[in-house]
């Protein structure tokens, strides 16, 4: 068994790799026009939406990074492993 047993064990980003190359392309190309568009315009609004643009576009490419290898099993994320800790209620002080 185990042999061919039809699918594979990549990631989603190495699926994808083409499509996710273009987000940060088409995101950038959306950009462009904004920022252009708030200084034609002189909206201020259009340009704080560019900004937020701007965030999205620096934040593709390094989830396109971290996402190129497959997950860890033994890394952990939160909390140690078997080790539950109560969440406690912080005191104000008044």
């Amino acid at each position: 068994m185990g042999e061919g047993h039809g699918h594979g064990h990549g990631t989603a980003a190495g699926r994808h790799r083409a499509r996710l190359v273009a987000v940060p392309a088409i995101t950038l190309a959306i950009l462009a026009v904004e920022v252009a568009g708030a200084l034609v315009s002189g909206s201020l609004a259009l340009l704080a939406d560019a900004g937020h643009v701007g965030t999205d576009a620096a934040g593709i490419p390094l989830a396109l990074f971290t996402a190129r290898s497959p997950a860890s099993t033994t890394a952990e994320i939160g909390a140690r492993a078997g080790r539950r800790t109560p969440m406690r209620t912080p005191r104000c002080s008044a």
